[in-house]
């Protein structure tokens, strides 16, 4: 992934059941879908077109699940603050999504001033935008558990599809981030 830049229908490199499809990947960020899951993950800087980009894929899963739709924000370690602007862009992409958006989860991955200073530019677009929908900060596990509260159906193999296909993302994620890494 690191250099390269893919959008649109890109398959799935395994079981297409179990992983996201990747809509946009670059070396800074990472959008995909499973069922009416939405994921974003940012490697390293947030890019201005990245907003857009992001609403596109909303508006999208928005149409094929009208029923409503979970949002996976993933920040890596290595993922530096948005400027304002950009933070102002994506408040404004998720409250034009907010009516189907019904739980958005943040990961911030590391720890340390980091991951708190993060955790806190959340808080921040939080306020920016006053969403109506549960938009937290939470681990792995918590959402994993959430999100499959959003799922289109509740069957046991979806929550067990959703478990994979997040675990594959997050390799996925964890890979670049370290390979976006500065050297040390």
């Amino acid at each position: 992934m690191r250099g390269s830049r893919t959008s649109g229908d890109e398959a799935p490199s395994t079981d297409a059941a179990s992983v996201f499809r990747i809509h946009e990947r670059t070396e800074d960020y990472l959008i995909g879908t499973w069922r009416n899951i939405v994921a974003v993950c940012w490697v390293r800087c947030t890019p201005a077109h990245a907003a857009g980009q992001l609403s596109d894929v909303l508006q999208r899963v928005a149409v094929a699940h009208p029923n409503g739709l979970g949002l996976l924000t993933v920040v890596t370690a290595s993922a530096t603050p948005p400027p304002g602007p950009v933070r102002q862009a994506i408040a404004r992409t998720l409250m034009a999504s907010a009516p189907v958006i019904r739980y958005s989860a943040i990961v911030v991955e590391g720890s340390g001033f980091r991951a708190a200073m993060v955790r806190a530019i959340v808080g921040g677009i939080t306020q920016l935008g006053r969403f109506p929908f549960p938009h937290r900060v939470v681990n792995w596990d918590e959402a994993i558990n959430n999100l499959a509260d959003t799922l289109d159906t509740q069957n046991t193999g979806a929550r067990v599809g959703l478990l994979r296909a997040v675990r594959a993302l997050r390799n996925d994620v964890r890979g670049e981030a370290h390979a976006a890494a500065p050297a040390e």
